[in-house]
């Protein structure tokens, strides 16, 4: 547990000491225009449906099955790595 804080802690410093600006405006350029919007239609695919990520991403097309995989790897790796 507390190395993770220090990881989190000596993050910020790191890119400070590094250009620092330069690594947030592809970061929030990244963010905004695309993690925000691929939250919004996650969400809205998973309410429409009431479904668990890979039934709804099946339900839409039989090719999205791979996305909701995808998203359910990434959730248990962001778990498994925390």
């Amino acid at each position: 547990r507390a190395h993770c804080r220090s990881r989190i802690g000596r993050f910020p410093r790191n890119i400070a000491r590094n250009g620092g600006g330069e690594w947030f405006v592809p970061y929030f350029l990244s963010l905004f225009l695309l993690g925000i919007p691929m939250l919004l239609c996650e969400l809205a695919v998973g309410q429409h449906f009431q479904r668990n990520a890979l039934d709804a991403f099946a339900s839409v097309n039989k090719r999205f099955k791979g996305v909701g995989i995808a998203a359910a790897f990434t959730g248990t790796m962001i778990v498994v790595r925390a």
